[in-house]
């Protein structure tokens, strides 16, 4: 439970320095976060959505420019050609998301530099790696369980 470090009751978690957490609606995705940073396993992609019409990956507040959402960010992210925000969102919505990422929390919050090719960060993804397996084998989490969870 989240409950005592909502409430200010505890400040972290004592059985691990870890939260780890799972993406089933659109594409799989599984990720640890140690608080300063994000390691990211897509293991699926998102299909059926394209730049214009986003609805197959997005919930619509995510996309939707009109009433009730106003969702200005969407529109001027697509219609900022050649920029890195602009190709991450093309990734998110018609596929071609990397197999791994990793991000700095603290310089990096909105998550654009992909640091996973740093060999400075090598040991910190191996310790995620290694963390993630775990969990995944102690939660029944195969592939042969990743389309009963989507569905």
């Amino acid at each position: 439970s989240l409950r005592p470090i909502l409430t200010g009751g505890q400040s972290g978690f004592p059985d691990r320095p870890t939260i780890l957490t799972a993406c089933h609606r659109y594409y799989q995705a599984r990720a640890v976060n140690d608080g300063n940073y994000y390691y990211i396993r897509n293991l699926s992609q998102p299909k059926g959505g394209s730049l214009k019409n986003a609805r197959a990956v997005l919930n619509t507040d995510q996309y939707q420019p009109g009433p009730p959402w106003f969702n200005r960010t969407y529109p001027a992210t697509v219609a900022a050609m050649g920029t890195p925000q602009r190709k991450l969102l093309r990734q998110v919505v018609e596929g071609g998301l990397p197999g791994e990422e990793l991000y700095d929390l603290e310089k990096d919050p909105w998550m654009v530099h992909n640091l996973i090719d740093d060999p400075a960060h090598a040991p910190r993804i191996a310790t995620f790696k290694r963390e993630l397996a775990k969990w995944r084998k102690r939660s029944g989490d195969t592939p042969a369980n990743l389309k009963r969870r989507t569905d």
